[in-house]
């Protein structure tokens, strides 16, 4: 019997497009092996948590047109369809700010900080992801179940809501939490809400940001859900590092920030993976490992973002090139480029990377 297969989504706002090319390729695989939807276990947090809704309210018999549609969904998608680009709308916003700050944060009762209004990222999720199915298509059995992860500002768990089977239970750890519920959109805009960027999402009396804050264990929530093996798709090439001789300007802190918060905590928690099924293997202890496959673009993210910054909404460009220059913003710009010109060079470079795998990725999948 295969062991249940966990898909882990990471964040990293327009970079998700990389993700739906991946499970394209994946869902061509594990079609022509004549397997069943391969992920019983899906988990996302940010761009991830969109990723695992679209896909998992969308599964049918032939799930090769569910992945099909996530790809269509990143590859028509407009900044316009995530947040609002206007000039009035961030002035609006700026302002805000400036109130806090000079008023020393009196009387900001109900002022929810953020650079950009996200109201249209709803109306996204609203059209392109049906939540009332997710449980119908549990129940229909074709996945187990899945997880979005945000992170309480409260008291700074990061929490997992899950659906699914019941043998499914909540947890509680150090710092994170598994809380049954039934996901809906305001779970993904909680998951999705990167710090200053993008508003805070309130949840049962508590406020909740983006997914990957403080999260240093984005492999649990699939395995507290009972995967035995982890299908993980990142986005950012490990070889991306660029040297500057020159003091950072704030475009690049910016940049480094956004990475520290969606790309370090995954690679820390494969590392710590991979040192217990070490632990493991030398014992006579009856643990079990968990197998993990990873895929990482093959190419910098940053640098294609840099040659698409053109297409960014003119005022979100005006106000991205006061930062810094095009290659000092490039990996900031790569979070917030959500423009086909992007997406769709992402989503190809997904499948590649992935057909180049064929055959790893076909073992590791149908291996029990």
């Amino acid at each position: 019997m295969n062991k249940k297969l966990g898909l882990v989504l990471t964040g990293g706002g327009a970079r998700g497009a990389y993700q739906a090319g991946v499970l394209s390729a994946v869902a061509e695989i594990a079609h022509e092996e004549g397997m069943k939807f391969p992920f019983p276990i899906i988990t996302g947090m940010s761009a991830g948590a969109i990723n695992a809704a679209c896909l998992a309210s969308s599964i049918e018999e032939d799930y090769r047109k569910s992945f099909a549609s996530l790809e269509n969904l990143w590859a028509t998608i407009h900044c316009e369809n995530i947040y609002k680009t206007d000039a009035p709308s961030i002035f609006k916003n700026m302002f805000k700010w400036l109130f806090v700050l000079t008023t020393g944060g009196i009387d900001n009762q109900g002022v929810n900080l953020a650079l950009f209004n996200t109201r249209p990222l709803r109306k996204f999720l609203k059209r392109n992801a049906d939540f009332k199915k997710i449980q119908q298509r549990i129940q229909e059995e074709y996945f187990l179940g899945m997880g979005i992860t945000a992170l309480s500002y409260e008291t700074g768990h990061s929490t997992t809501f899950f659906q699914g089977c019941k043998q499914f239970m909540p947890w509680d750890r150090h710092q994170r939490i598994g809380v049954r519920s039934k996901l809906g959109i305001s779970h993904v805009m909680a998951s999705s809400a990167i710090p200053l960027l993008f508003p805070s999402e309130g949840l049962n009396k508590q406020f909740y940001g983006d997914g990957s804050l403080r999260n240093l264990s984005p492999l649990s929530p699939a395995i507290h859900l009972g995967a035995e093996k982890l299908f993980v798709i990142g986005v950012t090439n490990k070889n991306s590092a660029r040297p500057s001789k020159t003091l950072p300007t704030l475009g690049k802190i910016m940049s480094v920030l956004m990475d520290s918060i969606f790309l370090d905590s995954i690679d820390y928690d494969l590392e710590r993976l991979e040192r217990v099924n070490q632990l493991v293997g030398s014992t006579e202890e009856s643990f079990k490992k968990i197998e993990a496959f990873v895929i990482n673009p093959s190419e910098n993210i940053g640098q294609i973002a840099k040659e698409e910054e053109k297409h960014l909404k003119k005022f979100i460009k005006f106000l991205v090139n006061r930062l810094g220059s095009n290659e000092e913003v490039s990996d900031l710009v790569s979070y917030i480029l959500f423009e086909p010109s992007f997406t769709q060079r992402l989503i190809e470079l997904g499948k590649k990377d992935a057909r180049n795998q064929k055959e790893e990725i076909k073992k590791f999948i149908m291996d029990g």
